[in-house]
């Protein structure tokens, strides 16, 4: 038996025996980012052409694409983070993360202009898990990503400044030279240098 259900969006079709065997999928172009539908490929280029689109400026408003994302979250505790949003090949949550949400928005070592948007102007490394509200699956892939972008020379590989105490260093020195006898010393100064030492001599005079 196949039923109809009523929906002023998308128009779902299944059987009453499928009913709990998973999440009614649909690749309707109004439902991209609900739950229940089946992401496109897009090609890493594509997504670089849609960095640079109208599109995208009417849709983020030149802000980073996690910053209007807000996952719900019952009062003041903030919910565990998400393994990922993407289930026998279509959304499973009613709140996917900012990229899975956006078919467009692909993780690629040289869409330079995306990546940068999750890293910290400070460390150079990725902005916190809860503030960037990626899943597990998107936040590893951000940092494979970021690695070969800057093996490959697209962004700037920050190291930390530090501060080194040469004290330690000159007072391992000044404990060498102190550990030194006068006797010997002097011994190694006030001999002459044509002239042999008295061990010297003593060991060519010995039969």
């Amino acid at each position: 038996m196949v039923r109809q259900i009523s929906c002023t969006v998308c128009k779902f079709e299944e059987s009453d025996s499928d009913e709990r065997k998973g999440p009614k999928k649909t690749s309707d172009p109004k439902m991209e980012g609900c739950k229940g539908y089946i992401p496109r490929f897009v090609d890493p280029e594509e997504s670089l052409r849609y960095m640079d689109s109208e599109a995208y400026k009417d849709v983020y408003k030149d802000e980073p694409v996690w910053k209007p994302y807000r996952k719900n979250a019952k009062g003041n505790f903030y919910p565990k983070i998400r393994k990922t949003c993407i289930r026998q090949g279509a959304i499973s949550t009613a709140s996917p993360c900012p990229i899975c949400r956006d078919d467009y928005l692909v993780l690629d070592y040289r869409n330079i202009k995306l990546l940068k948007q999750f890293i910290s102007e400070i460390t150079g490394k990725p902005r916190n898990l809860r503030q960037i509200g990626l899943c597990m699956r998107q936040f590893k892939k951000l940092q494979l990503e970021l690695a070969k972008a800057q093996d490959y020379g697209y962004i700037e590989k920050s190291f930390p400044f530090r501060n080194y105490d040469y004290t330690y260093y000159y007072n391992l020195v000044s404990k060498n030279k102190m550990s030194e006898s006068p006797e010997d010393t002097s011994q190694n100064t006030n001999i002459p240098a044509g002239e042999p030492s008295q061990n010297t001599t003593e060991q060519q005079s010995s039969p």
